[in-house]
């Protein structure tokens, strides 16, 4: 096996384990908030706190989701020798940003456009990088 598919190889797995355990975690939330949902003996002050967290919890989801869904977009382009490289100027995307965000689909000049374009900056949550936080916008 050659270096290259040696690479691929392990991106693949890499992005598909974290995708699997995003996906537990979401059916798993699902399932909590689902059997929690008790609103007997609760005050007005309860309610809101309630109220707050599950709307928290619930962004939480989403985030999950669509990273979920960046990483599934992601192993596409890895499958068809897309990877790596800007979805909107076709050229390669520093290796520094793919470690810290493997599933980035656009070079940080595209996305830094992006963005300027749009009017607004992604949350700061989703700039986070590393394996263990692995958040991020959608199309990032």
């Amino acid at each position: 096996m050659t270096h290259t598919a040696t690479r691929i190889a392990e991106l693949r797995q890499m992005l598909q384990d974290r995708e699997h355990e995003l996906r537990a975690d979401l059916q798993m939330r699902l399932r909590d908030g689902r059997a929690g949902r008790s609103t007997e003996g609760r005050d007005d002050l309860e309610h809101i706190d309630t109220d707050s967290l599950e709307d928290i919890s619930f962004s939480v989801l989403q985030m999950q989701a669509q990273t979920a869904d960046r990483i599934n977009e992601a192993l596409v382009r890895l499958d068809g020798g897309q990877y790596g490289r800007c979805v909107a100027c076709d050229e390669a995307i520093s290796e520094s940003r793919l470690r810290a965000l493997p599933f980035a689909a656009r070079c940080l000049a595209c996305e830094s456009g992006r963005e300027r374009a749009t009017g607004h900056a992604q949350p700061m949550g989703w700039r986070k990088s590393g394996l263990a936080v692995f958040a991020t916008p959608p199309g990032a």
